[in-house]
């Protein structure tokens, strides 16, 4: 019992990780892009991470000690490569939080609006004062709350599936759009990565590290068929209506009331979210750099909403570029450590994968074309 509970908690670290805020992204690129591009993706990105995953699960068990990436890096490639990760994940942290806070004003706003009226950018600015301020002070969330809102967040969109099924019409899935033909590329890899959260899967199964493969195996798997589920359905019942965070074209389908709950309990998993992610970068400039805490809290929440008041508020570009840079470079980092880990390791790891150099070349190839089309185009 015991072992089965260990493994569920690790799924459950994967899957809620790697579902967030991306997501939302995924009916409207179904739309723009066409269903069969975007399903194309999805298969191979998916396919993509899963090999990923693994492949960051094998460079953990084959360290004896406990990192994070920064620390693979520093121990298996070298001081540089440690900066360049820290700067890409930095990056990456701020990224979300600007999502976060866009995402939170559009839930905000689907639910408030029509009683108190008000814009968008309002609702943005609102939702960032107040969780700002949590980030500020430091506030803490205990494990079993985040995995709370994780399953808060899964029943969210399932029951958007099961209530809007009956208004769902193939008609309005259309075929490809080849002008958008990159388009799905960073928002799916962005919405499939959750790989930072696979050295704690290793803390949480120890010493049943063996499960880890199966573990990674299972939380991938079911990340790739809630996201088809979500973005297929809410496309088909929304059509060309479907709006950028997915909920605002369903309103007229399935009722103004059904949004807005649906709204509230997406708002509370983003809240949830974008104060793990505060807090976490907030610790990490305090503890690791020696920042005061007020200038380490401040570091974290003006550089989002300055961001945004700058225009960057376009959330589909943003993790677009997120997926296309931040997440591909630190996988084509992974790539490179897998290959030294190979040699260099201190420990004997409870599974292997044998990919030749021909896999590798294939992964880094997809990674680097992504990255290119992103900064040329």
């Amino acid at each position: 019992m015991k072992k089965n509970k260990k493994f569920f908690y690790a799924v459950a670290m994967l899957f809620g990780t790697t579902v967030g805020a991306g997501i939302f992204a995924l009916p409207y690129i179904f739309i723009k892009a066409g269903f069969w591009l975007s399903l194309f993706y999805l298969a191979l990105l998916g396919a993509v991470m899963l090999l990923v995953n693994l492949i960051y699960g094998e460079i953990v068990l084959r360290t004896q000690e406990s990192h994070r990436l920064p620390g693979y890096t520093k121990k298996y490639l070298n001081r540089f490569g440690e900066y360049s990760v820290f700067i890409l994940e930095t990056l990456g942290i701020y990224g979300t939080l600007l999502v976060y806070v866009i995402l939170g004003g559009q839930f905000l706003f689907l639910v408030f609006q029509s009683a108190f009226g008000g814009f968008h950018a309002l609702y943005v600015f609102l939702f960032w004062l107040i969780f700002s301020a949590g980030v500020l002070k430091g506030l803490k969330l205990i494990g079993s709350l985040e995995l709370l809102m994780s399953i808060l967040l899964v029943g969210t969109l399932l029951l958007v599936v099961v209530v809007g099924l009956p208004s769902f019409k193939i008609d309005n899935l259309t075929a490809v759009d080849w002008g958008n033909l990159f388009l799905p590329y960073g928002v799916f890899l962005f919405a499939l990565s959750g790989a930072i959260a696979i050295p704690e899967m290793k803390e949480e199964l120890w010493p049943q590290t063996k499960l880890l493969k199966p573990a990674i195996i299972t939380g991938t798997l079911l990340t790739i068929a809630v996201s088809a589920i979500f973005g297929v359905i809410v496309a088909g019942i929304s059509g060309a209506s479907t709006t950028i965070g997915a909920l605002g074209g369903l309103r007229n389908i399935l009722g103004d009331n059904f949004v807005k709950l649906v709204a509230v309990f997406g708002f509370l998993s983003i809240a949830t979210s974008f104060l793990i992610v505060g807090v976490y970068l907030k610790d990490v400039f305090q503890f690791d750099f020696a920042v005061n805490k007020r200038a380490a809290g401040l570091l974290v929440v003006l550089v989002p909403i300055l961001a945004f008041s700058f225009g960057l508020q376009s959330f589909v570009n943003i993790i677009e570029f997120l997926g296309s840079v931040t997440v591909a470079l630190s996988a084509l980092i992974l790539l490179l450590i897998f290959k030294a880990a190979k040699s260099k390791n201190n420990r004997e790891p409870e599974y292997k994968l044998n990919l030749n150099s021909s896999v590798l070349v294939v992964l880094a190839v997809i990674f680097l074309i992504g990255f290119i089309q992103q900064v040329i185009f």
